[in-house]
């Protein structure tokens, strides 16, 4: 069922941790990440500083974070839509 809604939802939507501007403009999308400033800072710094606030590892090439940032965004998406489908549940079972 997870993987219908996010498929309704044209998710996931970054599948490439190469394509560094998918993954920057992703985070920065992500309710987690507090962007104030981002638009000072590059595409490279950007992915960095998500992943600090996230705290995910730094260490490694920016396609390493890449990797590490959008494996956890999309672990996020699953998540957002598996705690929507059981509040759907709930919200069923309460009617």
């Amino acid at each position: 069922m997870i993987n219908q809604v996010l498929a309704q939802r044209g998710l996931p939507d970054v599948m490439d941790p190469i394509d560094l501007d998918g993954v920057a403009e992703k985070a920065m999308k992500d309710a987690r990440i507090d962007t104030k400033n981002f638009d000072h800072y590059t595409v490279e710094q950007i992915i960095t500083k998500c992943c600090e606030q996230l705290n995910l590892r730094t260490i490694g090439s920016v396609y390493n974070q890449s990797g590490r940032l959008l494996s956890n965004l999309n672990e996020q998406d699953r998540k957002i839509v598996a705690d929507e489908l059981d509040l759907n549940e709930s919200s069923n079972t309460l009617s």
